[in-house]
């Protein structure tokens, strides 16, 4: 009968093993050849798991070196049927600089959900304070999702909280963590929370009064119906009294 030895080396999912059958008593001479050949085998199968570890570090060293060369430039807003550059700066402009945090429709910032064609990916406080100060830099990802920075006008069924505020005043921009700004980079070839490829299910529009919005399940497969708020946040959470005198908030 055949058996595993516990304890022995393994490359993947194979195990060295050996049959009962053999004699358990050998000559002197032999027991010293087989024992020296078992450790030679031995020796070399654990070099061999050493040198599987290896490569698959290598190969996994490889993914993410390629993944590191896919590199993006940023460019500038476009202007054309479906954008506009001044609109985008008129925008941003009314956005305060101190603004990114994403709140929920009671006021809360622990619960922001991200979904992806179904998939839920994450939940918790969620800040989109860079992907702000990338607009305001005019560094646009149009190169490779032409949506970035074009005018977002909705379906009745869309975004049901947000005001509507006639055509062409929201625009939709990608929301996107693996970039630098100060090298006019952005990075398209890593996934983010594991399983989301470029450019992901998450996104602001901004109206052309400074109204921040987000959504992280742009595709429309989660749970969520309501866009989450960054500015203004939702007015039942502020004083009334400021509510009604700051016209940049949310009437109460």
């Amino acid at each position: 009968m055949v058996r595993f030895v516990d304890g022995a080396p393994r490359v993947g999912s194979i195990r060295w093993y050996h049959s009962e059958s053999q004699p358990r008593a050998l000559p002197v001479g032999h027991r010293l050849i087989n024992s020296f050949g078992r450790g030679l085998l031995k020796a070399e199968f654990v070099a061999l798991n050493l040198l599987a570890q290896a490569l698959a570090v290598a190969l996994a060293l490889g993914v993410r070196s390629g993944e590191a060369q896919t590199t993006n430039s940023f460019v500038p807003f476009p202007n054309n049927s479906t954008h506009s550059n001044a609109s985008v700066m008129a925008a941003i402009a009314n956005v305060p600089t101190n603004v990114g945090t994403v709140y929920d429709a009671n006021g809360q910032t622990n619960d922001i959900q991200i979904w992806n064609y179904g998939t839920f990916e994450y939940s918790g406080p969620f800040d989109v304070s860079s992907t702000l100060q990338r607009i305001r830099n005019n560094q646009s990802v149009a190169n490779t999702e032409s949506d970035d920075g074009g005018f977002f006008n909705f379906y009745s069924y869309e975004f049901p909280n947000i005001p509507r505020m006639g055509n062409n005043y929201y625009m939709e921009f990608v929301v996107w963590p693996f970039m630098n700004l100060t090298n006019n980079q952005y990075y398209s070839g890593t996934n983010d929370y594991a399983s989301m490829s470029y450019p992901g299910s998450m996104r602001l529009l901004i109206g052309l009064g400074g109204e921040v919005y987000f959504t992280g399940d742009h595709y429309g497969n989660g749970s969520q119906s309501d866009a989450y708020y960054v500015y203004p946040q939702p007015a039942h959470i502020l004083p009334r009294a400021n509510a009604r005198n700051d016209p940049d908030r949310l009437p109460p």
